[in-house]
């Protein structure tokens, strides 16, 4: 089975299918706007508070960069970048190719948040401790 997809899509010196047509169809779509176009596609039904959290629960990974949650976290953000330029190049011709972007951007807020929950908690049990209770008033 794996041997006859392999034929098939080698057989017309075309390995990667018709990569070639999509990526013409994301042209004549977007022009010549560059990655304004694709991004605009992305984004362009999700409400603003909606990307304003996913950004914020993306950058709050930052509180611990040293964690592995947050370097999991990063290198989700990685891969949605990566796809995101891929995504632009071939597959900007229609908006349901962009969803698979969000599935490691949502992954990566919710990350980002849970590693601030844990951040800002340590920071408010340090300074409510006083000190040791000396009992003297």
């Amino acid at each position: 089975m794996a041997l006859r997809f392999l034929y098939k899509t080698t057989a017309d010196k075309q390995l990667f299918g018709n990569i070639h047509q999509l990526t013409m169809l994301a042209d004549a779509k977007h022009g010549d706007t560059g990655l304004l176009g694709p991004l605009n596609l992305l984004f362009g039904d999700v409400p603003r508070p909606a990307v304003a959290t996913l950004a914020l629960g993306v950058l709050l990974n930052l509180t611990a960069p040293f964690k592995r949650q947050s370097v999991f976290s990063f290198l989700l953000v990685a891969l949605a970048a990566t796809g995101f330029f891929i995504f632009a190049d071939c597959c900007s011709y229609d908006r349901r190719n962009s969803v698979w972007v969000f599935a490691f951007l949502i992954p990566a807020a919710f990350s980002g948040f849970i590693t601030a929950t844990g951040w800002f908690a340590r920071g408010r049990e340090a300074a409510s401790d006083t000190g040791p209770d000396t009992g003297k008033a």
